[in-house]
């Protein structure tokens, strides 16, 4: 009989073992295509003789015959496809509703330390994409997809535009899905311009883009995004908020000066430096622009506090206290989380008497 098959081929994880049975005889075996009998009955010299089970590390065409008593068995052969991981390709950024005349765009990115094939992947769903054989994206390398080339092309010159997808994402919600070249789901995001997701990104020229610029486990949860950084997004690279911060507050020639731009600096000397002021989205330059509590309103009837403070859009805020001017400081409550900003308020019902001191203090978590 002819040797019996652990899988008899299709796709495979790469380093799959397979294993070849047979009830009596010897088992040989290629994996060059070839037969491992001769003409005449000669046992080829590319043939291997079966003893434990063995890997697989790429696509491979096994073909295997028994030979029993100086008899051969049917020839069987397998075609096994090994698949590659496409775990670190990562949808990094969604331009799904531009500014009117602006052009919408799709990205990818490869977070992995190994080249990616993209040969077969596909994109389904509201648009549709087809990666050429042979298409590959280096480690760290962004490739950018495009409804219209003529209207990418004239807002991001000099950008490499990947391919042009057909269709057009949805300013609504939409499902974004990548298959393999067996065609299995790997990858999917179903944004939508309701929130908790990011408002900026629907129709005020801001993109989507992860919070985390190389992973992102669960790119279903909007928590996990964010828009970015600046108008136009940042196509075919990772979107730099701080860099984009910076550039916006400060002049080309305060850039190259490190006591006024640094991260540690303080050019408007509120006891806040930029990466502080960064932190809390206040204006660095601006001594009236600082995180801090703005009022404090007693109702001795409810027995509480009304806090109030000037909150920027889409940070959280979270509210310390202590007994004593120096902590330690416990906090109260969950974080405040702004979406539009403005004046925001905290409630603290008081557990103490009334002419006991409590000292507050505004933290960004």
């Amino acid at each position: 009989d002819a040797p019996i098959l652990s899988q008899h081929g299709g796709s495979i994880p790469i380093g799959f073992k397979l294993k070849l049975k047979t009830s009596k005889g010897v088992v040989y075996f290629t994996l060059d295509g070839s037969d491992p009998r001769l003409p005449g009955g000669i046992l080829s010299e590319t043939a291997n003789k079966y003893s434990n089970a063995f890997p697989l590390e790429m696509t491979t065409l096994v073909k295997a015959r028994v030979k029993y008593q100086n008899e051969w068995s049917a020839l069987v052969e397998a075609q096994f496809i090994v698949e590659e991981s496409l775990e670190k390709l990562m949808i990094t950024e969604v331009m799904y509703h531009p500014v009117r005349g602006q052009s919408e765009f799709l990205e990818l990115k490869n977070t992995g330390a190994e080249p990616l094939k993209l040969g077969g992947v596909k994109i389904i769903g509201g648009i549709q994409f087809s990666f050429p054989e042979g298409s590959e994206l280096a480690p760290g390398a962004f490739v950018v997809l495009a409804e219209k080339a003529e209207d990418f092309n004239a807002q991001y010159p000099g950008l490499i535009l990947g391919g042009v997808y057909d269709g057009r994402l949805s300013n609504k919600s939409e499902k974004i899905e990548l298959t393999d070249n067996l065609s299995k789901p790997f990858l999917s995001l179903t944004y939508s311009d309701q929130p908790p997701w990011p408002s900026n990104a629907d129709g005020s020229g801001f993109s989507l883009v992860p919070r985390l610029a190389n992973t992102n486990p669960k790119p279903n949860d909007p928590n996990n995004w964010r828009a970015s950084a600046i108008i136009g997004g940042s196509p075919g690279r990772d979107d730099d908020p701080y860099n984009a911060w910076l550039q916006n507050h400060f002049t080309m020639e305060e850039l190259s000066q490190v006591h006024v731009s640094g991260p540690n600096a303080d050019p408007d000397n509120d006891n806040m430096n930029n990466l502080a002021e960064y932190t809390a989205g206040t204006i660095p330059k601006d001594i009236n622009s600082r995180l801090e509590i703005r009022t404090i309103q007693l109702d001795e009837t409810e027995r509480k506090l009304l806090i109030q403070f000037f909150a920027t859009p889409h940070r959280n805020y979270q509210l310390l206290q202590s007994s004593k001017a120096l902590g330690p400081w416990k906090a109260l409550g969950a974080p405040y989380y702004t979406q539009d900003g403005g004046v925001a308020e905290f409630t603290v019902h008081l557990q103490h008497e009334l002419d006991q001191a409590v000292f507050f203090r505004l933290k960004i978590p």
